[in-house]
């Protein structure tokens, strides 16, 4: 009856460091998992726009950009058509981003909610950073992307 005592604790032993070495294994692919994604979007569109507004003085996350409008061979000014951008267009240029509003390409309409009264638009053609400028809702004020907010309200 002693042997068969031992073969059980024996068992727990080799289940215990088998449960530690699953562990180990387990941390070690969520790691792996974690640097491909900072690698992977680093890298991407996404990423590089991130960059770009940081480099202009806006900080947003990646996933807090929502595709709005997508449209090849478009310019701003066709997308926009009829809506008065003299304000947008002079927030933007203030920010030092091209602002071209008649240049054409793939073009993206890219919008974050920054909180409940601004909202980050961004428009990108051809992959790079083209116009941006923060709307204030309920409002036709803009803003340009490096002006200070107040979230303390």
């Amino acid at each position: 009856m002693k042997l068969f005592r031992d073969d059980n604790e024996k068992g727990k032993r080799m289940t215990s460091s088998t449960r530690t070495a699953l562990l180990i294994c387990a941390l070690v692919l969520i790691v792996i998992a974690v640097v491909l994604r900072i690698i992977v979007t680093a890298d991407s569109l996404s990423g590089r726009i991130v960059r770009e507004l940081k480099a202009h003085g806006c900080t947003v996350n990646a996933d807090e950009l929502s595709q709005q409008v997508y449209k090849k061979h478009a310019s701003i000014s066709s997308v926009m058509e009829g809506i008065d951008m003299t304000d947008a267009l002079a927030a933007s240029l203030e920010c030092g981003f091209p602002s071209d509003m008649l240049r054409e390409g793939e073009l993206y309409l890219l919008l974050a909610q920054l909180d409940d009264e601004h909202i980050l638009t961004v428009f990108v053609i051809n992959e790079e950073v083209e116009f941006a400028f923060i709307q204030i809702t309920e409002s036709d004020e803009v803003l340009p992307v490096n002006a200070p907010l107040d979230f303390s309200d």
